[in-house]
């Protein structure tokens, strides 16, 4: 199976979570360990979860609607003005909660999200599923999807 539109929605799904997340940017910005202004997009989003998660159904809509890996990133970064890339990064910051113990979980997520993309965007997303489901977080990631898309 190599038709990648098969495997956009887990995509876009996934970038969502990665994106509604790094809105907690906030707590650094707060702490004054990063600079806020390139973070004032994510910081924009609502500081509850629910409303926060129902305002980013526009933009999963509008990238739902792409037909490459490429295309369903890029509502994500014109309304944000961040890559998964830059996102990658801000997990990483040591300042934040459990950096000491392993680092920030979203970081992970993160690259796995990134994974099927690569830097250029062309990642093996089309290369078959195995290649897919391997990049995807699974289990408790996998769960919180159906939860919020349950009640978008």
């Amino acid at each position: 199976m190599n038709n990648i539109r098969e495997y956009l929605p887990l995509l876009v799904d996934y970038t969502a979570l990665v994106y509604h997340e790094a809105r907690n940017v906030r707590h650094l910005i707060q702490q004054q360990t990063i600079e806020p202004e390139l973070w004032k997009y994510l910081v924009a989003l609502p500081v509850n979860r629910e409303k926060a998660w129902k305002e980013l159904q526009s933009i999963c809509s509008e990238a739902q609607k792409a037909e490459t890996v490429r295309a369903t990133l890029l509502p994500f970064e014109r309304r944000f003005k961040v890559t998964l890339d830059q996102l990658q990064v801000l997990y990483d910051h040591p300042a934040w909660r459990n950096a000491a113990y392993g680092g920030n979980a979203w970081k992970k997520i993160t690259e796995l999200v990134r994974w099927p993309c690569g830097r250029s965007g062309k990642g093996p997303i089309g290369r078959g599923k195995q290649a897919t489901c391997n990049a995807i977080p699974s289990k408790t990631q996998h769960w919180f999807i159906g939860d919020k898309t349950a009640s978008a």
